[in-house]
């Protein structure tokens, strides 16, 4: 869906300023008094940036350190140790 709040020659200006990195996306945003999703949708359709669909993986911070802590990382996930060993299994054969 096209952005329709800025006229042409906005949206020229969004993608000029953003090649020749200008701006960023913020500095455009107050500039032009959009949001700054409206300048990433301006820039999505022009095809200067690219919807991010998946989500930041989250990662154990803290070291394992004994079984229980292991137990307890794995009943986080959903997981027993046999689940955990089926996809260990399955990821050296990817």
């Amino acid at each position: 869906m096209p952005v329709q709040c800025l006229n042409y020659a906005q949206k020229k200006l969004i993608k000029r300023l953003t090649i020749n990195e200008t701006l960023n996306q913020t500095e455009l945003s107050n500039r032009l008094n959009v949001s700054r999703r409206t300048i990433q949708r301006v820039l999505i359709e022009a095809g200067l940036l690219v919807y991010n669909t998946k989500a930041t993986p989250v990662k154990p911070t803290t070291r394992v350190l004994d079984d229980v802590e292991m137990l307890t990382l794995l009943r986080r996930y959903y997981m027993t140790p046999v689940t955990l060993k089926e996809a260990l299994h399955r990821a050296h054969h990817v």
